[in-house]
C-alpha cells in the first residue's frame, strides 16, 4: 500500500518596498483662522494658528519655518520649530501643525504670515528657507494689527495666490 501525501506549498507574505519621501500638503480648507479670512488684532495680542498635514516621511522629521512679510522690504525670519516626528500617509492620526505670533508693540498694519514645511534636510536652518521648492508645503495668512479704534484697510491686505484645495503651491 502506497501513501500519497499532499502539500501545498504557499509563499511567505510578500515583501513590500517601503514607501518613497513625499513632502508635506496642507489641508488649507481647515486652517484656522481660515486662509480666506483677515483677522484683526491688538499689538502684543496672540494669534494662534493651525492647519492639518499629511506626508510621506520614509524616516525623516519635518521641520516648519515661520516667516512674517515673506519676499517683502520689511521681511522678518521668525524662526525655525522643533523637529516633528516622522509619519506614513496610513497613520490614523491627525496631524495638525500650530503656532502662535505676538506682534511686537511697533508692528502695525497690513502682515502676512507664511509657513514652510519641509523635511529637515530641505530646510536651510540660517535662512529658514527651503533648499529646494519641491517637497515644501506653504501657507500665509494675513492679519491686520492695530489698536482698537484704529483702521486699516483689508485692500492694504492685497490679494494672496493660494488656493484653499491644497498646500503646495
Amino acid at each position: 500500500m502506497s501513501l500519497a501525501l499532499s502539500a501545498c506549498l504557499a509563499p511567505g507574505p510578500p515583501d513590500f518596498e517601503q514607501p518613497s519621501q513625499l513632502g508635506p500638503f496642507f489641508l488649507l480648507n481647515e486652517a484656522l483662522p481660515p486662509i480666506s479670512e483677515i483677522p484683526e488684532i491688538e499689538p502684543q495680542e496672540t494669534i494662534t494658528f493651525s492647519v492639518p498635514f499629511v506626508s510621506e516621511d520614509a524616516g525623516e522629521s519635518l521641520v516648519g519655518a515661520r516667516h512674517r512679510d515673506l519676499g517683502d522690504d520689511g521681511e522678518f525670519f521668525l524662526r525655525i520649530t522643533n523637529p516633528i516626528p516622522a509619519s506614513t500617509l496610513d497613520d490614523p492620526a491627525e496631524r495638525v501643525f500650530v503656532f502662535a505670533w505676538t506682534p511686537r508693540p511697533e508692528v502695525r498694519g497690513c502682515h502676512t504670515i507664511t509657513l514652510f514645511l519641509t523635511h529637515r534636510s530641505n530646510m536651510d536652518q540660517e535662512l529658514g528657507k527651503p533648499i529646494n521648492a519641491a517637497g515644501v508645503a506653504t501657507a500665509t495668512w494675513r492679519v491686520i494689527v492695530g489698536d482698537p479704534g484704529e483702521r486699516f484697510l483689508v485692500d492694504q491686505c492685497g490679494q494672496l495666490n493660494q488656493s484653499p484645495a491644497g498646500g503646495n503651491p
